[in-house]
């Protein structure tokens, strides 16, 4: 898995604090680490291919979508038209959008600024047909905030938490939507409960080890109301 994450990108031409790496057909722009953004990482790949298949006129919106990986990840792998990204933070929603417009996608792909939790107003309930997110692993106050903000909001629950991320999903998934996540598997218990305590049923479980050095396991899940 590792191989073929790798095989995804390699060095494109970059500005002072940006990166642009090939990823399929496309490019893509995220902020270097060195100048303080949240890199994407593997599990967003692993997470775009559990999705599959999707057809065409699925519905797809990706909560804390943070540069937009996940939501150009869907465009590659499948024919979905209307793919919604949400993220709060204004820099990373502000390079979102500009991958969209670098790989004229305008058209599939939209990304809104705004709180997850404050959705209610915007979609109603059941507007899609698959939920996906990639939360924070790091429950509030279990582990060192970095001070790069960016980082900081991609790591810990600053806004929202786990239940907070499942009543949004629930909400917007609606009665036959599925909703889909990758998650530490340090918090698989937790998750289970609060699935459950959202009247959200499992469909799928797999988790996936890791043996590299600081590679901490995480799981796919796969939930819905029926």
């Amino acid at each position: 898995m590792q191989g073929s994450f790798t095989k995804l990108f390699s060095n494109g031409p970059s500005g002072i604090d940006e990166t642009s790496e090939p990823l399929g057909p496309y490019f893509f722009i995220q902020k270097k680490g060195a100048a303080g953004g949240q890199r994407f990482t593997e599990d967003s790949v692993i997470l775009s291919d559990f999705l599959l298949p999707l057809n065409d006129d699925d519905t797809v919106i990706d909560l804390g979508t943070g540069t937009g990986i996940i939501p150009h990840l869907i465009a590659w792998k499948s024919a979905v038209k209307k793919i919604i990204g949400v993220e709060v933070m204004e820099v990373p929603a502000g390079m979102a959008r500009r991958n969209v417009v670098l790989n004229n996608l305008s058209g599939r792909i939209e990304i809104i600024r705004r709180d997850y939790r404050d959705l209610t107003g915007v979609f109603s309930n059941g507007s899609f047909s698959v939920v996906v997110s990639n939360p924070p692993y790091f429950k509030a106050g279990s582990a060192r905030i970095s001070p790069l903000i960016e980082r900081a909001v991609a790591r810990n629950e600053v806004y929202g938490n786990l239940d907070d991320m499942l009543c949004a999903a629930k909400y917007l998934a609606g009665a036959y939507g599925r909703i889909c996540f990758v998650f530490t598997l340090v918090r698989l218990e937790e998750t289970l409960k609060s699935v459950k305590a959202n009247g959200l049923k499992i469909k799928r479980l797999f988790p996936v080890r890791r043996t590299g050095a600081g590679g901490q396991g995480v799981f796919l899940m796969e939930a819905s109301m029926k």
